[in-house]
C-alpha cells in the first residue's frame, strides 16, 4: 500500500514540475452513490464531491452526508458525465483503505486490492471491463493463501479454498448474502401480507415509495431499521414501512468467508391507493 501511495505520488509530482504554475478549480456537488453518472440535490444525496481539476487533470472526493468522513478518491475523464479512469481508492472509516486500483472508461480494469478492516491484504482479483477475468487471490490476515479462484466474464470457474499450513479443504463461497424465511417471494408475499395503509394516509390521498434500510445481524435478527436519508415520502408512511419491517421474522444470516456477518439490507416498499 505505502509503495502504491509512494509511486503515484511521484508521478504527481513530476508532472507537476511541467505544469507550471497551472490553476486549480475546485467546487462541491452532492452525488446519491459512488458510481452515479450526475449530481443530484443535497436532500436526496448521500455523498458530497469536492471536485478538482488542476493542469487538466481531474479528480474528485466523496464525504459521507452524515459525518463528513471520506469515502473515495478518483481520478476521472470527465464530470459531466461522470467517468472514472485511472486510479481510485475506497476507504472505511475516513483512513482506512478498503479498497484500490484502476478504472478505464468508467470500468474497473486490471489489478484491484481490498483490504480487511485491520489493514491486511484481504484479496486481489483482476477485472476486465468492470467484469472479474482472470485470478482471485485471498489471504489470511497472517499473509497465507486462503482462497484461489478462476472467474471468465464475471463467472467462477474454478474455487480452492486452504487451510493456513496450505491444505486443501472443502470450498466455500467467500460471500452469502442473507435469506429470508422460503426465499425472495416469500419476503415479497409477507409484505403484502402485513403492511398496513394508514387510515389517515388514506383519507389524505398520501401515497408513495418508501426506501427503507436495516441490518440483518450474524444470528439472522433485524435491527437498525431506518429510512435512506431523502426516500422517505410521509411520517405515516415511513413509520409505517419500519414497523413492517422491524417485525419480520429471523433470517438465514448472511456468510463473509465462510463466517456469519451482519449485512446492511434496502428494502423498497410503496404504498398505492389504485390497484
Amino acid at each position: 500500500m505505502k509503495q502504491i501511495v509512494g509511486y503515484f505520488i511521484t508521478l504527481f509530482l513530476i508532472g507537476s514540475s511541467y505544469m507550471g504554475f497551472s490553476q486549480t478549480k475546485i467546487d462541491t456537488v452532492y452525488v446519491k452513490y459512488h458510481n452515479a453518472e450526475n449530481n443530484t440535490t443535497k436532500d436526496s444525496a448521500s455523498f458530497y464531491r469536492v471536485r478538482t481539476i488542476a493542469g487538466g487533470v481531474l479528480k474528485a472526493e466523496d464525504y459521507s452526508i452524515e459525518d463528513s468522513s471520506l469515502e473515495s478518491s478518483a481520478h476521472y475523464k470527465s464530470f459531466d458525465p461522470y467517468v472514472k479512469q485511472g486510479y481510485c481508492i475506497y476507504y472505511l472509516n475516513d483512513s482506512v483503505v478498503y479498497s484500490e486500483g484502476d478504472y478505464m472508461e468508467g470500468k474497473k480494469s486490471g489489478i484491484w486490492k481490498k483490504y480487511y478492516s485491520s489493514g491486511e491484504l484481504w484479496y486481489t482479483e483482476t477485472d476486465v471491463e468492470g467484469d472479474r477475468n482472470g485470478t482471485l487471490k485471498g489471504y489470511y490476515k497472517t499473509g497465507e493463501i486462503k482462497r484461489i479462484e478462476e472467474y471468465k466474464n464475471d463467472t467462477l470457474v474454478t474455487g480452492k479454498c486452504y487451510t493456513k499450513s496450505g491444505k486443501d479443504t472443502a470450498y466455500y463461497e467467500m460471500y452469502i448474502m442473507p435469506a429470508f424465511p422460503g426465499g425472495e417471494q416469500a419476503k415479497m408475499k409477507y409484505i403484502q401480507n402485513h403492511i398496513i395503509y394508514p387510515k389517515k394516509a388514506m383519507r389524505e390521498h398520501i401515497q408513495g415509495t418508501v426506501y427503507v434500510s436495516y441490518v440483518v445481524t450474524a444470528d439472522g435478527s433485524i435491527d437498525d431499521v431506518k429510512i435512506l436519508k431523502g426516500k422517505g415520502v410521509d411520517e405515516l408512511l415511513d413509520a409505517e414501512a419500519i414497523r413492517c419491517l422491524k417485525a419480520m421474522p429471523t433470517w438465514t444470516p448472511g456468510y463473509i468467508e465462510g463466517s456469519p456477518e451482519k449485512v446492511r439490507m434496502i428494502q423498497r416498499i410503496k404504498f398505492s391507493l389504485t390497484q
